[in-house]
């Protein structure tokens, strides 16, 4: 299994974006009044998890899958295969405990 890319809590994604931008603390980001900037950040944030999650639904997410057969003319069997996606396993994939 692939190894686990650590998502970093939201203060040390803001402060590493914010150092990152030349920002020396957010203080001074709102005294610049760089609104654009911080309107951006949440989102890159949520980004980050979003990959995250759709990663952890692929590896751990389950499908099963129910087989219905129904008679036809001519003595014939069709046979139909119908994937159940097991909720759960969906639900549980990316616990919300992984969002700081």
């Amino acid at each position: 299994m692939a190894q686990t890319k650590i998502i970093p809590t939201a203060e040390e994604f803001f402060n590493k974006r914010s150092n990152e931008l030349g920002f020396e603390n957010w203080i001074n980001v709102i005294v610049q009044q760089e609104w654009d900037v911080i309107e951006k950040l949440p989102i890159e944030f949520a980004k980050l998890h979003r990959e995250a999650i759709l990663k952890a639904v692929n590896e751990k997410g389950k499908v099963s899958f129910k087989r219905k057969t129904t008679k036809v003319a001519g003595g014939y069997v069709e046979v139909t295969v119908i994937p159940v996606i097991e909720k759960k396993s969906i639900l549980n994939a990316y616990p919300l405990i992984n969002i700081k």
